[in-house]
Parts: structure tokens; C-alpha cells; sequence
């Protein structure tokens, strides 16, 4: 390794303080999660690192990801990642509770701020829509914020105690319950402890609905622990143990993300609805407590970008650093920037990559992973079906469309993704959505094939 990428290395390594000192090194140790640590190219990593030289930018910091692939904790990381999203109608119905607590009707109040998927945030416009149109509000703002590196900034002692703070609160809901029977293919059912199996054999099984696991508060507690606590890394001859962040890479890190986010958002509201009820304060203060409340009533975030509406208390509550106004994408009335929008006329719209300008454009970053990292293949070629969908759904134009898959495909393929595999899904993905900017599904990847082959030239 040369001295520059070893310095570099040493001085991640000695972030790390309180990894566990007493393993001996030896790369035949192999405990829960460990896997070996790997990168695309050493070159390419000392191009990124020196591409920040003299820009008054420190490099990110140091991210070990645990492949769900191979990571030999992915099976208890599968049993929580059900668990958890068989808890997330509990969730639900907690944050509907304090809205309820203070008078909003039930109808308003079917969510947390936990969004399941991009597409959840579309009934939270849609309500602001109904309202605006009913009482002719005010013209809403939408306000919306990234977590700045919320995966690896948690620390897990206080992920492990809050995440099991907030089920404790939705085993609590469900009065009489004492534990809960999580099914592969069939919805969990909540048991009373008399129906609580006596032996732990008897916890485990398989039924009417697939493989089947029952839950109480302390196998919840053990299980987190044991994901938490046993997450290693092997860094060259060196062991490593994660104690700050989620387990990157693993089935259930975002909701584990979520579900820690949503303890504390549980109780900044809990917090408003008491002062709220509280019938001891002041008039005024019960008042400005409920409009407060009633103001973070559309909010939502999927993992770590954060939506709120027509909500002017939010930016006085966070800690921001920094503002950048980057955008997707860059509209036009083909070519005409000066004419006014004619009614047949239909907007312009094609992909603006950040990257691609100041201050990102002199530094070399890496997007994807190289074929020949520990992911599964799936997960590598679902780069392309995602890219394919992101771009169907928000560029209006065929040719900048075209450009956009080569240039996807072409970063793949400097990746060791092979081309030919690469096209082949994209042609089905085509034939797959033929009514796509008004062309035949074989002459659009005609298109795109020929915009790859140019630029490799």
C-alpha cells in the first residue's frame, strides 16, 4: 500500500478508538458480520482523496458497509426487519393518538412521519390540496431537508435504548398483549400471555402462512443487542467493531433509522399535546402549544430526507448548517428562455447532474458499486431499473433521455458491469414501457445502443 493511502488509512483507524483492542490480528478471524474489506481500485481511492487538496474541504468520513449478501448477520437482521415493519401500524396509531388527544379528527391523523416510500408523500400533498381548496388558505410552502449523514452519525447504545423505548410504547398500546407473532406471509398477531408459549422451542415454527417467530419486550431487546453490539469489519489484518451508526447495508438499517428518528419525534409531540392539555397553563400558552402541534400535521421523512408543509415553526427547531439549492432538473420551452409558455407548448425538461458543475465538477466521485463487491447481483443490476424508472418519470425529453441511460450504462461498464447484460435489460425494460416518449420500444434502445457504442468510441 503506498505511504500517502496508508497515512490515510492509520488516521481512520485511529478515529475508531473504542474497537475492541484485544482480538490479535489475524485475518482468519471471522466473528458475527465480520467481512473482508475491500475497494473498487486503491488508485481510484487516492484520486478522490486528492482531489480535495486545496479546496478547504475535508474528505467524508469513513463508511464500513455490511454487505446483506454475505454478512453472516443477515438472518437476524431479516427477523428485524420484519418485526419492525409489522410494528409500523403501531407506530401509526401512536402519533394518531396525540393528534386525536387535542381534537384533530381521526381522518387527518392515519400516519406517522415514517413514509414507507417516495410515493407516501403524495397523500400528504393531496391533503394540503383538499384543505387549500375547501377554506382558501394561505399559499402553502413546502419545506424540505436532508439529515446530514444520519446512518453513521447514531450512536448504537442510544439506538439500541430508544428503538426498544418506542416498542415498548406500541407493546403498551396493545393493552392485555405481551408479545407478538410475526408471520413470512400472513399479518402479525398480537398474543395475550396466557397464549405466550412456555418453552422457547415452542417460539419458532412453521405454520399456515410460512416460518413464523413470537416476539416479547426482552427477545426484542436481545436481538437488537446481538446486531448492534456484533457488527465487524475486517480492515486488512485488522478487526474492527462498529459502535457509532446503523449497520450499513444490512436488510434492516433504514428502519432501524426510522424507528430511532420516530422516538424522538413521538416525544417532541407527546410533549406539545401535554402543554397543551394541560389545563394549569395559561390560556395562551395552551393555544400557541396546539398550533404549534397542529402545524407539524404534514410531516413526514423517508429515511433521511425530512417533508413538512405549510410549516412555519420547523426551520427554528433544527440544527442546519448549511443551505444548497441543488435541483434535478433544468427546464426550457426548447430553446425559446424568453417566450412566453403557449398552451400546446409543453415544457422542456431534461436531467441536471449536480455533479457535473461547481463546486462537485473538480472532485472524483464514485456513484455505483464495482461489479465485484460482496452485493448481491441483484442489487447491482437494479442500479439500472431504478435509473431507467427515475429518468422515465421526470424527463419530458426523448434524446435527453437516451443520453442519460448511455451515460448510466457507460459508468457501469467502467465498473465492470458487462455491456452486453446491460443493454439486454435495458431492451426489456423498453419493450416493458413501449408507449415511452412516443417510440417503438426497438427503436428506442436502437437509440440508446448507438449512444453507447459512440462513447466508448
Amino acid at each position: 500500500m503506498h505511504n500517502a493511502m496508508q497515512a490515510w488509512v492509520e488516521e481512520v483507524m485511529s478515529q475508531l478508538s473504542h474497537a475492541l483492542d484485544d482480538i490479535p490480528d489475524s485475518t482468519s478471524l471471522h466473528p458475527p458480520g465480520a467481512l473482508p474489506y475491500t475497494h473498487d481500485d486503491e488508485v481510484a481511492m487516492r484520486r478522490f482523496l486528492d482531489s480535495f487538496k486545496g479546496r478547504g474541504v475535508d474528505p467524508p468520513g469513513m463508511r464500513f458497509i455490511s454487505s446483506s449478501n454475505t454478512s453472516s448477520m443477515r438472518s437476524v437482521s431479516l427477523m428485524i426487519n420484519k418485526l419492525l415493519t409489522q410494528l409500523l401500524p403501531g407506530l401509526d396509531a401512536l402519533f394518531a393518538a396525540v393528534f386525536q388527544s387535542v381534537g384533530v379528527d381521526a381522518k387527518w391523523t392515519q400516519h406517522s412521519w415514517v413514509l414507507k416510500n417516495t410515493a407516501a408523500a403524495i397523500p400528504l400533498m393531496n391533503a394540503w390540496n383538499s384543505i387549500y381548496a375547501s377554506h382558501s388558505a394561505s399559499h402553502p410552502r413546502l419545506y424540505t431537508y436532508d439529515f446530514e449523514r444520519l446512518y453513521t452519525n447514531i450512536p448504537s447504545g442510544d439506538m439500541h435504548t430508544k428503538i426498544l423505548q418506542l416498542v415498548g410504547k406500541i407493546f403498551a398500546s396493545h393493552l392485555q398483549h405481551a408479545g407478538i407473532k410475526v408471520w413470512d406471509e400472513a399479518p402479525a398477531v398480537w398474543l395475550t400471555a396466557a397464549q405466550m408459549p412456555t418453552q422457547d422451542r415452542d417460539r419458532h415454527g412453521t405454520g399456515y402462512a410460512g416460518r413464523f417467530f413470537i416476539y416479547d419486550l426482552d427477545t426484542i431487546a436481545e436481538f437488537l443487542r446481538q446486531l448492534l453490539d456484533d457488527m465487524y469489519v475486517q480492515f486488512g489484518d485488522q478487526l474492527l467493531r462498529q459502535v457509532m451508526g446503523t449497520p450499513m447495508g444490512t436488510n434492516c438499517a433504514s428502519l432501524l433509522a426510522n424507528f430511532y428518528l420516530a422516538m424522538y419525534e413521538l416525544t417532541f409531540l407527546e410533549n406539545l399535546a401535554s402543554l397543551t392539555n394541560n389545563t394549569l397553563n395559561p390560556q395562551a400558552k395552551r393555544t400557541q402549544a396546539r398550533q404549534i402541534l397542529l402545524s407539524f400535521l404534514m410531516t413526514g421523512h423517508y429515511i433521511d430526507n425530512l417533508l413538512s408543509i405549510n410549516n412555519p415553526y420547523l426551520r427554528f427547531l433544527l440544527y442546519t448548517n448549511q443551505t444548497l439549492f441543488y435541483h434535478d432538473l433544468h427546464g426550457s420551452l426548447h430553446g425559446h428562455q424568453h417566450q412566453a409558455l403557449r398552451p400546446w407548448e409543453p415544457p422542456h425538461l431534461v436531467l441536471y447532474d449536480k455533479r457535473r458543475h461547481e463546486p462537485l465538477s473538480s472532485l472524483f466521485i464514485t456513484k455505483y458499486p464495482h461489479m465485484s463487491s460482496n452485493i448481491s447481483e441483484t442489487a447491482k443490476f437494479n442500479i439500472l431499473t431504478s435509473q431507467y424508472h427515475r429518468f422515465l418519470s421526470i424527463i419530458l425529453s426523448r434524446d435527453n433521455f437516451v443520453t442519460s441511460m448511455a451515460d448510466v450504462i457507460m459508468t457501469l461498464y467502467g465498473k465492470g458491469y458487462p455491456v452486453h447484460e446491460l443493454l439486454t435489460r435495458t431492451y426489456f425494460l423498453c419493450w416493458q414501457h413501449s408507449e415511452s416518449y412516443s417510440i417503438q420500444a426497438d427503436k428506442m434502445i436502437t437509440h440508446i445502443s448507438t449512444a453507447v457504442h459512440r462513447l466508448m468510441g
